[in-house]
């Protein structure tokens, strides 16, 4: 999650190769800043697939993604005075 024009619902690799995905900016205004915002993310092998408040915002394939193994971070970005708040976590095994 991040503040209006920084690109949530895009890809980014921490401590690795940096942006796998950027979002458009003319898909910048999918995002309702002071609201609540549904996110959904799907990982199936290499597919990686993001929605934010219904709008596919991501699709891509790639093999590094495939070998990963550990944990589920959820990231916020700093900037603007933004605030989090997390509800209705589903996680599913696929």
């Amino acid at each position: 999650m991040a503040p209006k024009g920084d690109d949530t619902g895009g890809v980014y690799e921490s401590y690795g190769r940096g942006w796998l995905h950027q979002i458009p900016d003319e898909e910048e205004n999918i995002l309702k800043p002071g609201d609540w915002n549904t996110m959904r993310i799907r990982v199936v092998g290499p597919e990686v697939k993001t929605w934010l408040n219904g709008h596919e915002m991501t699709h891509l394939s790639d093999s590094l993604i495939e070998r990963g193994n550990g944990r589920i971070a959820l990231q916020i970005h700093d900037g603007g005075g933004i605030k989090v708040l997390w509800k209705n976590l589903i996680l599913k095994r696929l």
